[in-house]
């Protein structure tokens, strides 16, 4: 990016890239992603100079961003910043067209934001976990229970890198993107994932923008973010064109304040509906083989980390003609103990998973556990009736939510209705009873008033 920037800023008189006369049309995209990241005084300079060159009477200047907001000001003191934060929506496009030099009295703003503030045919949802075993092991069961080109993002490269070991382990193979591969390795990676239907690539935030894949099914944040921009962008890789798309949230703990912190910057008056985990077998089975793929990948990591550490100190050591005293030594002796005792461990991991991976899934059909002869209208009912699609199982699983209310509600309400005329006839009951009474008392008033009259 920055040598492009440079290519225009240091083009030579004569060049085409130095002549901006007879420009008739420029389109700046992904506004508010330039300030973030601070190329906008490059930008700015190329922006200036175009304006300057060309016919500004003729000259039609395009401005789009999905999200309008200057999270990090470039340039300013801290007390702008602050204010920066606080610019309502108006103020926001009135600073936008003041940095990308649009006409201050003939420019038109067409804002198809929805309040929520992502697209109309996105489907959202959240999966609870406890840990981060029960992360992964969501995160394998939807991409095994719901087939699809998916995207799954994370906040970090490190995180990135695990994530692509442990499903690696279990036999899914993903790409994976991030700022830290070269741009041939990313564009490769790229192409395998928009040629196969199937495929899963975990990405930073670098593919959160700008990446036009046709036909993303699911997105899936293994890591919430910390911004509602970066979420607004990484959902807006799918439902896109007016076709539907599914965006998953995975909520832990440690991520629990930057979710709650997401849904009040949508403007969420409720949370995510909850995305159904609808087939127990096949999410006890995949936790164990991701327990195993994450101890394994939590000792090998370990042992690299002793080894680099080890290295590090024999290269320091050795440029400075020093040798290990006796106290280094056994220092060294220990570590290489505790590294052959991880690797001891990690084999016997390792068996264990390829064991595990050596039978089947269960199928959430039940197709697998089946035995029978001759295909039946009831057995073919049963197989229909298992549904593959996320968004379909998803809304199926609110309908169902929503009528369980209703009929509580009802059942809550009849209940109560059943309370109250009992209620009522126990009172009636009751004052039958006092009435009872006292008319009794009244007649033995009276028949003693007629027996006294009677002795006189």
């Amino acid at each position: 990016m920055y040598r492009k920037i440079l290519t225009f800023k240091e083009a030579e008189e004569g060049s085409y890239l130095a002549e901006w006369s007879n420009l008739k049309c420029l389109v700046v995209d992904e506004t508010d992603r330039m300030v973030e990241e601070g190329y906008f005084s490059e930008l700015t300079d190329i922006l200036n100079k175009i304006h300057e060159a060309a016919d500004k009477e003729k000259l039609q200047t395009l401005v789009f961003s999905a999200t309008l907001t200057f999270a990090k000001a470039q340039d300013v003191a801290e007390e702008e910043k602050k204010k920066a934060k606080e610019l309502s929506a108006h103020q926001k496009i009135q600073r936008l067209i003041k940095l990308t030099g649009l006409r201050e009295n003939k420019h038109k703003v067409i804002d198809l934001t929805r309040q929520m503030g992502t697209a109309g045919c996105l489907v959202e949802a959240r999966i609870n976990c406890g840990n981060l075993v029960e992360k992964d092991t969501a995160l394998v069961y939807l991409l095994n229970r719901y087939p699809g080109r998916t995207m799954v993002f994370v906040n970090s490269v490190d995180a990135a890198r695990r994530l692509h070991h442990i499903l690696n382990a279990i036999n899914i193979d993903p790409m994976i993107l991030h700022a830290k591969m070269i741009q041939k390795q990313r564009l490769r990676n790229l192409e395998k994932f928009a040629e196969s239907k199937n495929a899963v690539l975990i990405a930073t935030d670098v593919a959160a923008r700008g990446l036009d894949i046709q036909g993303i099914d699911h997105v899936i944040h293994y890591q919430v973010p910390k911004k509602v921009e970066i979420y607004i962008h990484r959902s807006g890789r799918t439902a896109r064109a007016s076709h539907r798309g599914l965006t998953v949230v995975l909520v832990d703990p440690q991520s629990r304040q930057f979710y709650m912190k997401l849904c009040k910057g949508l403007n969420r008056m409720q949370d995510l509906d909850i995305f159904p985990i609808d087939f127990e077998p096949l999410m006890i089975a995949i936790k164990k083989r991701v327990r195993l793929a994450s101890e394994i990948d939590s000792l090998e990591f370990r042992c690299k980390k002793i080894k680099m550490s080890e290295s590090w100190f024999e290269k320091a050591a050795r440029e400075a003609d020093l040798d290990y005293d006796e106290t280094r030594s056994r220092e060294m002796g220990g570590l290489n103990l505790e590294v052959d005792e991880m690797i001891r461990k990690s084999r016997q991991l390792q068996s264990q998973l390829r064991s595990e991976l050596s039978a089947p899934l269960p199928r959430s059909d039940g197709s697998d556990s089946m035995r029978t002869k001759y295909i039946t209208a009831e057995i073919v009912s049963r197989l229909r009736a298992v549904g593959d699609n996320a968004i379909d199982v998803l809304n199926q699983k609110i309908e169902d939510t929503k009528e369980w209310k209703r009929k509580n509600r009802k059942a809550t309400k009849t209940d109560e209705m059943n309370s109250m005329k009992k209620s009522l006839k126990n009172s009636q009951k009751n004052k039958d009873r006092l009435a009872e009474k006292q008319r009794q008392a009244k007649m033995v008033k009276f028949s003693m008033a007629n027996s006294l009259d009677d002795n006189k």
